[in-house]
């Protein structure tokens, strides 16, 4: 049964993939369909729509969800084959991607920031 519950949620987090992606390139978004995809997820998830289907279709994307963030890790390894594998062009340009590096680690910390002061309502209060 639980073997079943996770080959559920993993077809129904593929077909959402696919279906997205393919109303992406159909429509001609100029946005990848994976990104758009996740947006999707992001919004069915938000409104908490699963809660008007069956219990075996939020249990089943709950499994899926579960497995996939278990063996993340495994999913950095193509980027870092990539890393390895251009090696020497990243050496010739290492200082530029250090820097992406480094300023996008700041964005993203400062938005994160952001979103979880707004989200929990901690933001500083200013003094007159």
């Amino acid at each position: 049964m639980k073997l079943t519950r996770l080959a559920l949620g993993l077809a129904l987090l593929a077909g959402l993939y696919v279906g997205v992606a393919a109303a992406v390139r159909a429509i001609h978004l100029p946005l990848p369909g994976n990104l758009v995809a996740l947006f999707v997820l992001l919004a069915i998830l938000w409104t908490r729509v699963l809660r008007f289907l069956p219990a075996i279709v939020s249990e089943s994307i709950e499994a899926a969800a579960d497995l996939l963030l278990r063996h993340l890790s495994l999913l950095f390894v193509p980027a870092a084959v990539a890393v390895v594998r251009y090696a020497p062009l990243v050496k010739t340009h290492l200082g530029d991607v250090a820097l992406i590096l480094i300023v996008s680690t700041i964005v993203v910390l400062l938005v994160t920031g952001a979103v979880a002061e707004r989200l929990l309502g901690n933001a500083p209060k200013e003094e007159p």
